[in-house]
């Protein structure tokens, strides 16, 4: 960059003709340097999209194939008044979601009578631990904080092919404007032979409305 020399007097022509070089300068760094913002923001972009198209070819939205998916993974029956509503598939991991037959959207509802989610673990134990992420996750979108936790634990016991399984029960508390209690139930099921895959039950509903006796109709039609 050109700098006026100290000390001498220049015709004014030449002082202004070394002010619009600099100046004619300083404006094409700054357009080098928002072109080079607008590739990275259109670079995130693409990234995003790729990922959601990623997703979709991942994901079933209409109800008959995710029943379908949902006999895949274990023989039931679908309570009454419900409705397949999105098969998803991760590599081996495997889950399909049960939602009331009048809820409508492409959002996963979470304060309704009950919305089950079945999922297939390959090999160990279940990790229940990622269906409650996975829940309380959906919770953080839907009511827009950055951290949420159980504000009650407990247990109870649900049959389940004839056998008894132990079910944790959370309750969590929170809300955009008005503040409601959820109810997340998680279970595994009894392995129908030795090697098999795994399958684990998330169960989310509002707490006042909670429809355990779709639940348990669910649990006891499992074969």
């Amino acid at each position: 960059m050109e700098d006026l020399p100290q000390g001498v007097d220049l015709p004014q022509g030449v002082v202004a003709e070394i002010v619009a070089r600099r100046s004619e300068r300083r404006v094409k760094w700054q357009l080098a340097g928002c072109v080079g913002c607008l590739g990275f923001i259109g670079l995130l972009l693409v990234l995003l999209a790729w990922a959601i198209v990623a997703a979709d070819r991942d994901t079933q939205r209409d109800p008959a194939s995710a029943e379908q998916s949902l006999q895949q993974i274990v023989t039931c029956e679908v309570p009454d008044g419900y409705r397949g509503f999105r098969g998803i598939a991760r590599g081996v991991r495997r889950i399909v979601l049960i939602v009331p037959h009048t809820h409508s959207g492409l959002k996963v509802p979470l304060t309704g009578r009950l919305t089950l989610s079945v999922w297939t673990f390959e090999t160990g134990q279940a990790d229940l631990a990622e269906v409650q992420r996975y829940w309380e996750s959906k919770l953080l979108e839907d009511w827009l904080v950055t951290e949420v936790s159980p504000l009650a634990e407990s247990s109870l016991t649900l049959q389940v092919r004839g056998q008894a399984r132990e079910v944790r029960v959370l309750t969590y508390e929170g809300g955009r404007r008005k503040k409601s209690r959820i109810r997340l139930l998680l279970l595994t099921l009894p392995r129908v032979a030795k090697g098999s895959e795994q399958v684990a039950i998330g169960a989310i509903g509002g707490e006042e409305r909670f429809d355990r006796a779709a639940l348990e109709s669910f649990l006891g039609s499992i074969q």
